[in-house]
Parts: C-alpha cells; structure tokens; sequence
C-alpha cells in the first residue's frame, strides 16, 4: 500500500523488513549512540533506540493484541515510523505500543514529523505521537513544531513530559549524587539480599509489575501472561536483561527488566513487594552497567508524582520530551456519548 511514505507495509512483510534494518543501519552508522547535552545529560540518539529494532517489534506484535505497520519516509532514513494500532470499540487508534515510552520513530526534521501525524490520522480514529528525547522539539525544551489540521478532525494537541536520565558512573561517585535517606536505606538493607541476572525469570518480572499496578487501582497494558511473554521473547533476541534481588532464603523481592540500547540502559518493566528492596536493586544494577560499558540509564518518565519522586532521589537530570494527540471526529463523538451515559447513569437511585 503506498501513502504519503514512500513505502508502508504490515510489519510481516519480507520486503520491507530488509529496507527497515537498511535504513537502521545507515543512520545507525551516521550518528553516535548517545548526546551529552551542555548541563552534561547523556541521552540515547534517536537511531539508537532499541523500541525501532526489528525484534523488539516482533515480540509487541506476538504479546499484544494491536498491529504494527512500518513506514519509511525516504530513502536516506532520515524518517521511518513503526505505526502501533489497537481497537477499543469501533475506534481505530494509533498510539506508542504497550510497556514502550515513546512511538517507535525516527522522526528526522519537523516537516517528517508532520507528515506522520497526517498519515497516521488519515488511517485512525484517534493518534498519539511520543517523540524520543532529543529529537525535534525535546532537547532544551523548545515549542514543538506546529503540526497542520488533517482533513477529518480538530486539531493537534501538545503534552510536555519529562524522564530522569542518569549518568552512569562508579559506586562511590554515583552514591555521592543519591539523596542521604536513600544511602542511608541502602547501607541499613543492603546485606539483606543478593542480586542476579536472571534472563529465565520473565514469569517473576511479569508478576511484579502486574501486582506493581493492583496496588495502584490500575490493569497492566497487556495480561500478565503476555507481559512474561513479552520479556521473554526480548531476553531470547538479547535486547534485554531481568535482575532479581532475592532475599538470602531464595524468595524474590524485587525484579527489573532492563530494555538495551547502544550504550544506554532502560527501566523498562519493574515491580518489587513494598520496602526497601528496589533501592538496593537499583544500587547493584547501576554499578553492574557501568561495568559493563553503559554511560546511562534511562528512568522512562517522571510523571506520576509519587513515582517521579522515587526516581529523583537516584540523582540525574531532568530532560523533557512532548506527546501530540489528535482525536478525531468519531472519537469525539464516542467520548461525548460516553460523558451524557455518565451523567444520565449517576441520577439513579
């Protein structure tokens, strides 16, 4: 099917699969894995991102229940797109894939970013766009680029968010930079477990995180059978690493996956029973990447007050990245139904 990118094609096809890993590949080559910022940020490039590699699309496509589509924008690969699309009702919405921070692109200049909001929303009932920190409109926080009306609907709106980035770095350099309650939980906890890398124990992650959200009121984005599926089959093509933090009797109390990118590191799935456990999973984790090359380690957003204030006591600096959501007529229409159902619903007795 051909629209406004110069090739679009289901994630499945053949063809397309080869001209993706090409175009990785050569902007993979052209720029370097990571970005110092000038307050000394170290962020992953956007080429980099492991959300865009082939296996990682893989395994969202076999453990959820949406579709991927994969567009590339030009021959230079300066522009591609994994379009994630799940239905809710008779809405066809376009958004970042589960358990993924950011959409799965290479967004390229501002006129590429505005060309994938209007083919998306051509395609969709309702579009959400996450750009990746650092691309057009992230790094010191400047206005996103005006993206145009599309034919069917309103306009596009624009959501800043922010994620810790930390710095890698030695044991005692990066307790130096943790807030002194959080050293003084590690020093008082850390003799109570050991940790392990644990590449099998995708079912163990799987139930932390599900049990992560139950606490919260809230459902995971996939099953929780999905979500141990989805680690696995991540662990298997190497782009990812699950550390558990036993207690010294064996029992898990804390789990984290670790997503892998060139040279950065990612929070991706985690969960532990209440208490001090992360804090010292966290301590170990970190020390373990520096060793292993990894000059950062991504916290994937601080947006939840609760949690944001977890993460800022590891240190590390602040960087924004923004969201544009577009709705579109029908989708308008089902959420103004939805709200006069609400409100007929709440004057019964």
């Amino acid at each position: 099917m051909r629209t406004a990118a110069s090739i679009s094609a289901p994630l499945a096809d053949p063809a397309i699969r080869r001209l993706w890993d090409d175009c990785l590949a050569r902007a993979r080559a052209a720029s370097e894995p990571t970005v110092t910022t000038e307050d000394g940020t170290v962020f992953q490039s956007n080429a980099h991102l492991p959300y865009l590699d082939l296996p990682y699309l893989d395994a969202i496509d076999a453990a959820s229940q949406g579709s991927i589509r994969l567009n590339i924008y030009d021959e230079r690969a300066t522009s591609v797109a994994a379009e994630y699309t799940f239905r809710r009702g008779p809405l066809r919405i376009t958004a970042p894939p589960p358990l993924t921070p950011v959409s799965a692109i290479l967004p390229g200049d501002a006129s590429a970013v505005r060309q994938m909001c209007i083919d998306h929303a051509r395609r969709a009932s309702a579009v959400r766009i996450t750009l990746p920190p650092g691309s057009v409109g992230s790094v010191g926080d400047p206005e996103v680029p005006e993206v145009p009306e599309v034919p069917n609907g309103a306009d596009w709106t624009q959501t800043r968010f922010v994620t810790y980035m930390l710095r890698l770095a030695s044991r005692d350099d990066m307790l130096a930079a943790w807030t002194k309650n959080r050293r003084r939980t590690l020093a008082k906890h850390a003799g109570a477990f050991e940790l392990s890398e644990e590449n099998d124990a995708h079912d163990v992650i799987a139930r932390f995180v599900a049990e992560s959200y139950s606490r919260h009121g809230r459902r995971p984005p996939i099953p929780e059978a999905s979500l141990s599926r989805l680690a696995r089959l991540c662990c298997e093509s190497g782009l990812c690493r699950i550390y558990v933090l036993r207690t010294h009797e064996g029992t898990p109390s804390a789990a984290v996956a670790v997503l892998l990118g060139n040279r950065v590191a990612s929070y991706w799935m985690a969960g532990s029973v209440p208490g001090p456990a992360m804090t010292v999973l966290l301590a170990e984790l970190l020390v373990s990447l520096h060793a292993d090359g990894y000059v950062a380690f991504d916290f994937v957003g601080a947006n939840t007050p609760s949690i944001a204030e977890f993460k800022r006591r590891f240190g590390g600096a602040l960087l924004p990245y923004h969201s544009l959501l577009w709705r579109g007529k029908s989708a308008r229409a089902l959420d103004f139904a939805s709200s006069l159902i609400r409100r007929t619903g709440s004057s019964r007795g």
